[in-house]
């Protein structure tokens, strides 16, 4: 009889052993899966955007250039956006990462001033460029005269 509690006893043990790693598990299968989710989603993003240069023009040291989205993503977190100048300078060529601002422009900073309804003058969302919209955005190079691309 003290054998037959023993194991009742190792049993249950086992039992409780099993059923929690099995309840982590499935936790951790749970979170894979979310977060392959929210992967593909993503992605899908990605896929559909489309940004076509519609204009760009200089002053020598400011570059204004007008984006449309072709793509079927709205746009919009401009903070979150790594936008490169590759331009050539009077003594070579310069590839620079430009920071978002909101207010004035300075060297390595961009901004957006505009937004376009079909790249037209009608002012669209302020907040995002909807899909057929566009924007114009102006951008510093680092106290360099920038020149066009050959």
């Amino acid at each position: 009889m003290e054998t037959a509690i023993t194991a009742v006893i190792v049993i249950m043990v086992l039992l409780f052993a099993v059923f929690t790693s099995a309840e982590n598990y499935f936790s951790a299968q749970d979170a894979v899966v979310r977060s392959w989710q929210e992967m593909e989603q993503r992605m899908e993003d990605h896929a559909r955007t489309d940004l076509s240069a519609v204009g760009a023009v200089t002053d020598g040291s400011v570059v204004t250039l007008t984006l449309r989205n072709d793509g079927g993503t709205k746009l919009a977190d401009y903070d979150q956006w790594d936008v490169l100048l590759d331009y050539t300078g009077l003594s070579s060529d310069y590839v620079e990462w430009h920071e978002y601002v909101t207010g004035a422009l300075s060297a390595g900073k961009w901004r957006v001033h505009d937004w376009y309804l079909d790249a037209s003058a009608e002012t669209a969302d302020m907040k995002s460029i909807s899909p057929s919209a566009a924007l114009s955005s102006s951008s510093v190079g680092s106290s360099r005269d920038v020149l066009p691309r050959k």
